[in-house]
């Protein structure tokens, strides 16, 4: 005889092949697990690597290495892998030190990396031992940098002859971001003399009433709230 089986994440019921119940129980008592992440959802796809004890589960966000033996457990396999015709590459799964500030870090909604604030950088989650105090900030679903730190900004004052032409650059928080140049604390207003270009203000032909404290501002919307970053 044999039986279909369904389990749920509550107590679960064994069918028969007509489709009647014949009995329910409790996953734990069949020695099974579930695997949850906090802000992951959507889990579709599942590759099984017996010669890695392996059991690659992908989600909408990201993509998770679990134990075969007990799927509650990650492992730190840390590569990608991608083929093509031609070639086949391979990457680590995280590069945290690409990201230099907080926001920048918790904005990257990278499942593999977060805030310290004790180290004051973006490490691997994987690295943090459990044995330390690191406070690490992390949001991967709404992108929320509200418990990220105040950042200081610097200046850098920059001469220039009347009549030659200011270029002041501003490198944006990331590629999803937008550059807003301000004057003195207003906007700068777009003419025959202020210019934007890739995100670079250039001043034609400068003269006395073009001084003042310019600053860029990377503007990033997440989750409909605007995340605002001096940059420059």
């Amino acid at each position: 005889m044999f039986l279909l089986m369904l389990f749920c994440w509550g107590p679960s019921v064994v069918w028969t092949l007509y489709g009647t119940p014949r009995k329910t129980v409790t996953l734990s008592s069949y020695g099974g697990h579930v695997f949850q992440e906090e802000g992951v959802w959507n889990y579709s796809t599942m590759l099984l690597r017996e010669d890695m004890g392996v059991l690659i589960l992908g989600a909408r966000e990201t993509i998770f290495a679990l134990d075969l033996s007990n799927i509650t457990h990650k492992k730190a396999m840390g590569q990608l892998y991608a083929g093509s015709e031609v070639a086949a590459v391979q990457m680590p799964l995280s590069a945290c030190d690409h990201y230099t500030s907080c926001i920048d870090c918790v904005l990257a909604r990278d499942p593999y990396c977060g805030w310290d604030l004790t180290t004051d950088s973006c490490v691997a989650i994987n690295s943090i031992h459990t044995d330390t105090h690191s406070e690490v900030v992390q949001s991967l679903r709404d992108g929320n940098t509200s418990h990220c730190p105040a950042v200081e900004s610097t200046k850098t004052i920059k001469f220039f002859y009347p009549g030659n032409t200011v270029s002041l650059v501003c490198e944006p928080g990331s590629n999803l971001a937008q550059v807003q140049w301000h004057v003195n604390g207003q906007p700068v207003e777009k003419s025959n003399v202020n210019q934007v270009q890739h995100n670079t203000l250039l001043i034609l032909n400068a003269s006395e009433r073009d001084t003042g404290l310019y600053t860029c501002y990377s503007v990033e919307t997440s989750m409909g709230v605007d995340y605002v970053t001096q940059t420059a």
